[in-house]
């Protein structure tokens, strides 16, 4: 994956904090970017609808979709699902500062099954980490 699209959406996500609705809501917020060619085909936030057929049923712990799955569901008619995607994931902290977005268990793997061969993710040093599914 090339440097600058990395930049872009960790860029885009800070400015979204600052300019977004969730600046005033959230302490933080986690954003994906699904990627295929060097392309940003979707991106997506977690969802916090209670109730939705997809955090029942992938996330039994949890009340709200992660934004890895929400965001595959985004790209999902512009994937070509002859190839591999690779996703992005930023956290980005009430004061604009980059959080740890790495993955939960379930989410590798859902991305795994779906196609998905590298995710990338912010880390604590407000770094981007790269770790390939296997």
């Amino acid at each position: 994956m090339k440097k600058s699209l990395l930049r872009y959406c960790i860029s885009k996500s800070i400015l979204r904090r600052r300019r977004g609705k969730l600046y005033n809501r959230q302490k933080s917020f986690h954003i994906s970017y699904i990627i295929q060619d060097s392309i940003v085909l979707a991106e997506a936030t977690n969802n916090a609808a209670k109730g939705s057929y997809w955090a029942q049923r992938l996330y039994p712990e949890h009340s709200k979709e992660h934004s890895e799955v929400a965001a595959y569901r985004k790209a999902f008619r512009r994937i070509d699902t002859s190839r591999d995607f690779e996703i992005i994931n930023i956290r980005v902290m009430a004061n604009g500062t980059i959080g740890i977005a790495k993955p939960c268990d379930y989410c590798y793997k859902i991305l795994k099954l779906l196609g998905c061969s590298v995710v990338y993710y912010s880390n604590i040093e407000g770094s981007i980490s790269k770790e390939k599914i296997k």
